[in-house]
């Protein structure tokens, strides 16, 4: 233990203020490395870099500040013409082939020997005032530079793909946001020729790597124009949970898009109506339009999210209520969420529940086909059929453990999904892989979804001619749930929602489908405040109907369909009951 001797006063601590000038050699360049590599660091090398390319209207301007500080002398102007006579006369006298060679140097040396002569006479200050002017002219046009250093960037590129001059290349119509560009027409020579697809690949590809630091852009070659159109891609928000959408909606939301791509357009606004909270432009697929979706992504990118908020929002929202049944070729715990919930028909994981779930659709589908049969042969009246779907994760995985039962299911889901009211999603990893998409299905599949980075062929074999949009994302991070969708042959980006088990957060219980019992689930009832509205489209021919006897010209309401979700399992039987003067069917099962 210390004392403090007597006459001594403890001295509180203090923290020592930075000094601003450099207190020693090492501090001094610290702090000009530091300034070096800043911002304004930058932008000096820059308007370096931009000096350099343009000799000439830097002696020019150093030319007009020097000479008013010189008094306006006259002498420099005219030793600078004696120059430019000087060498026109010498060159009358050269050999021919290099009279060209001279002739480039006429202007630089009329300019040197002038702005040499002002040097002498004008003095120290007027090296200050330059470098000064310089300075402010530099800062005034740093938005403007770095405008034509990007285009300069992007056309030298484009010229170097096609073997072509860069002077052959203009920009025009080009609108930018600050110092980003946002849209740009490059027209381009005839030798160009952009109707070979190696070249317009080559150009995409270029224009991609090069922009790769300002973000995504989409590249066109727009039909009779020769012009590229190379276009901003509008920035998706990196992570968008789930909502309770309205009931009134007739399509089912699989994702966040851009404006252009949207589909339909979600809107939540304040209490009195002045202000709008949320606004979201939706891709949306409509299964009433009979085409199946294949989901393409490798792990960790958001596939069995995407497909499990899928089949949520679709019970929830009414479209399926024939029922779901999904065959899990990986065996995992994905689907849990589903078990015991209404309208889950089955949830096949183990190969033994692999078979049974393919019977129960083959027997399904099969009994939808006899049912059509007895109505159009005048048995019976027209079958009201509810719509269902089918739910196949790595496929290829069951092929390999049931052989040849698989092979025949595949073969009748490829003939009867669609006739039978049926909607089928396909999931896979691995859609190059053998046997990962059956032959008769694999043409079923309109709809596309991939999700994340997947390898170039099969991106190629998901979507085709497009498939360098799920390959070439150069410069942006991998993003959950972010990936590529064309949707009736639509093609977008897609920012998909992200769905939590109940069992890890007991909030998202409302977005699941109810506890199967023998009670009509409650469809939750959205606020005031909630909108939902769609783009214009284009109105279907509808065929001329006439009107029932009594109510010509009065306009009749068509009849409504009750949107209410069935009890646990398909509201049709899986095979139809034989009755009095009825044909007996024999059951057919794989």
């Amino acid at each position: 233990m210390t004392t403090m001797q007597p006459g001594f006063q403890r001295i509180p601590w203090s923290r020592r203020r930075p000094r601003w000038w450099p207190t020693s050699w090492r501090d001094f360049r610290s702090r000009v490395a530091a300034w070096w590599y800043s911002i304004g660091g930058a932008e000096i090398r820059a308007a370096v870099q931009d000096a350099r390319r343009a000799p000439g209207w830097i002696t020019l301007g150093l030319i007009a500040v020097f000479w008013p500080l010189s008094g306006l002398d006259i002498m420099p102007l005219l030793a600078g013409l004696g120059a430019l006579v000087l060498l026109s006369i010498v060159n009358r006298f050269m050999p021919w082939w290099m009279r060209r060679r001279v002739r480039r140097l006429y202007r630089p040396a009329a300019g040197l020997v002038a702005f040499g002569w002002l040097v002498l006479t004008a003095g120290v200050w007027a090296w200050l005032a330059a470098v000064g002017l310089w300075l402010v002219f530099a800062g005034l046009t740093d938005t403007l530079r770095a405008r034509r250093r990007l285009l300069s960037w992007v056309i030298t590129g484009i010229a170097a793909a096609t073997r072509q001059e860069p002077e052959q290349f203009r920009a025009r119509h080009a609108t930018w946001k600050g110092r980003v560009l946002q849209e740009v027409e490059i027209f381009y020579p005839a030798e160009v020729r952009p109707e070979e697809p190696s070249r317009r690949d080559l150009v995409l590809q270029t224009v991609r790597w090069r922009l790769k630091h300002a973000g995504a852009y989409d590249v066109d070659f727009p039909a009779g124009y020769t012009a590229i159109h190379i276009k901003a891609v509008s920035t998706l928000p990196t992570k968008v949970y789930d909502h309770l959408w309205p009931e009134q909606m007739r399509e089912i939301p699989i994702g966040v898009t851009d404006d252009q791509s949207a589909g339909m357009f979600y809107e939540e606004r304040s209490e009195d109506g002045s202000q709008t909270l949320e606004r979201l432009p939706l891709a949306v697929s409509d299964p009433d339009e009979q085409r199946n979706i294949m989901v393409i992504g490798g792990t960790g990118a958001g596939k069995t999210n995407f497909v499990r908020g899928y089949i949520a929002r679709g019970m929830r929202l009414g479209k399926f209520p024939g029922g779901v049944i999904i065959l899990d070729g990986k065996g995992s715990s994905a689907y849990a969420p589903f078990v015991g919930r209404h309208g889950i028909i089955m949830i096949a994981r183990e190969p033994e529940e692999w078979l049974e779930g393919l019977q129960a659709a083959s027997a399904m589908m099969r009994s939808r086909y006899d049912r059509q049969w007895i109505y159009h042969t005048g048995g019976g009246v027209k079958p009201q059929l509810t719509r269902y779907l089918v739910v196949i994760e790595e496929c290829q995985e069951i092929r390999a453990e049931l052989g040849k039962d698989a092979d025949r299911f595949y073969d009748q889901l490829g003939r009867q999904i669609r006739e039978s009211e049926g909607t089928l999603m396909l999931v896979t990893q691995r859609p190059d892989a053998e046997g990962a998409i059956p032959g008769p299905v694999r043409d079923q599949l309109e709809d596309r979804v991939v999700l994340g980075f997947v390898s170039g062929t099969g991106a190629r074999m998901a979507l085709e001619d497009d498939y360098r949009m799920a390959t070439d994302e150069y410069g942006e991070e991998m993003v959950r749930g972010r990936g590529v969708a064309r949707l009736g042959g639509k093609l977008m980006r897609i920012q998909s929602f992200l769905l939590d088990a109940p069992l890890d957060n007991k909030e998202a219980e409302p977005f699941y489908p109810p506890p199967a019992g023998p009670e009509a689930p409650n469809v939750v009832r959205m606020p005031s405040t909630t909108n939902v509205w769609a783009p214009p489209r284009p109105a279907a021919r509808q065929p001329a109907q006439q009107a029932p006897q009594g109510t010509q010209g009065r306009y009749v309401d068509p009849p409504t369909v009750p949107n209410v979700l069935p009890p646990n399992g398909p509201q049709e039987p899986l095979q139809p009951a034989a009755g009095d003067g009825q044909v007996v069917h024999r059951r057919r099962t794989i």
